[in-house]
């Protein structure tokens, strides 16, 4: 099933906004919502669940603010998004300076439906035609149901697990240990925390990928940890503007970004799961767990992050009659079913830790480090099945509207 095109309009004239009312009913498969904020305080983390396929921006070309404004959301913010720029001026040289930018239609004001539906169409076209943007790299955040679940150790041996079948190539899967004042990836892996996190966190205007690069520690799989500071600080100490640099250097730099994220909420926290391609909630198959991880899911919803790409992972699952919580009785107390079930072993993840290796080092046939294994397996295979060509879609889209 193709799923809708998703248009988002920045927009504050009221012709503008009375057309996008009547585009809403009038353009099938395309859904457009509305933003009311100035184009410098456009981001794509900041209120938005994920990047959309076109933007629609209503720009002022007298206005110094707003044309710089435009450079930076479509270079650096939303790359690779198409733009269409509407505005009451359309002089010639107004149009030429928007398409050096790479602006793929203008849409002189005021226009119809059917303006927009060819200003859409040209959008598309210019992204099926324009050559590919750099690949970024896709994120995963593993989420606490609650503290003890185990979500550390399924990020970290996911990330290993990845990392070991790259041969150790350096460059393919970083892990960032978020947890400010409890993060233990560094330990778990044996590694040395004197560099990590506190580092970008003294100087943030510094930030860029040789920084990033030069603070993290590589384990012996291949995988490079950005440690937790040793010492426990504040959940302020982390801002949402730094937390959307170092995942923007971390995307550019790697191909895939495990994330350990604090069992708590706040504006950082909120932005990156937001940002992620997918998110991993860890809880435990107990009454206690499941209705922990129930609250989690209500707190994402009552927050704007219901859309957010999840799986749900029980750990230390134990199979047979003894469960004090059966699989089904957990789904319908979660209203969802549950993705992934990590074996219960305790004495191999133990020792594993204790050594700071893989699971498989401990026990070759170590069923958690199989089941770590699918579960990551499936986790990159959900975000890769649900990216779409919207250069396939919109003609698609537009034929079923004409007809």
């Amino acid at each position: 099933m193709t799923r809708l095109l998703h248009v988002l309009a920045v927009v504050h004239t009221a012709t503008v906004e009375r057309c996008l009312g009547e585009a809403r009913t009038a353009l099938r498969g395309v859904t457009v919502s509305q933003r009311a904020v100035p184009l410098a305080e456009l981001y794509p983390t900041a209120d938005l669940l994920q990047a959309p396929d076109i933007l629609l921006l209503e720009v002022d070309p007298g206005d110094a603010g707003d044309m710089d404004a435009l450079e930076r959301i479509s270079r650096r913010h939303f790359p690779g998004v198409p733009v269409v720029v509407t505005a009451a001026e359309a002089a010639l040289p107004v149009v030429r300076r928007l398409m050096h930018m790479g602006v793929a239609d203008f849409l002189p004001q005021p226009f119809s439906v059917d303006d927009l539906e060819d200003s859409l169409e040209q959008a598309a076209r210019s992204r099926r035609d324009a050559t590919p943007p750099l690949a970024r790299g896709k994120i995963f955040a593993f989420l606490k149901a609650g503290g003890g679940v185990g979500a550390t150790t399924l990020a970290t041996q996911a990330a290993v697990s990845l990392a070991a079948r790259r041969h150790a190539e350096r460059g393919g899967v970083c892990l960032l240990d978020l947890d400010i004042q409890f993060g233990a990836a560094a330990l778990y892996l044996d590694l040395d925390d004197r560099i990590g996190l506190a580092d970008l966190l003294d100087d943030p205007q510094r930030l860029d990928g040789e920084l990033l690069r030069s603070v993290m520690t590589q384990h012996r799989s291949g995988l490079d940890v950005l440690a937790a500071p040793r010492e426990v600080l504040g959940l302020d100490a982390v801002t949402p503007q730094v937390l959307d640099a170092c995942l923007n250097l971390a995307c550019a730099e790697y191909e895939t970004v495990i994330l350990d994220l604090p069992g708590v909420w706040s504006p950082w926290t909120y932005r990156a799961v937001q940002s992620c391609d997918l998110a991993i909630l860890v809880t435990q198959l107990g009454v206690a767990g499941i209705r922990q991880a129930r609250r989690q899911l209500d707190a994402m919803a009552a927050n704007g992050l219901g859309e957010v790409a999840l799986r749900i992972a029980v750990n230390r699952f134990e199979s047979g009659w003894r469960r004090p919580v059966g699989l089904k009785e957990a789904e319908r107390a979660l209203g969802r079913p549950i993705d992934d079930r990590i074996a219960n072993d305790y004495h191999t993840v133990s020792e594993a830790i204790d050594r700071g290796v893989a699971l498989a080092d401990i026990r070759r046939r170590s069923k958690a480090a199989k089941d770590i294994q699918r579960m990551i397996d499936a986790a990159q295979r959900a975000v890769a099945e649900d990216k779409h060509d919207v250069a396939l879609i919109m003609p698609r889209l537009l034929a079923a509207h004409r007809a």
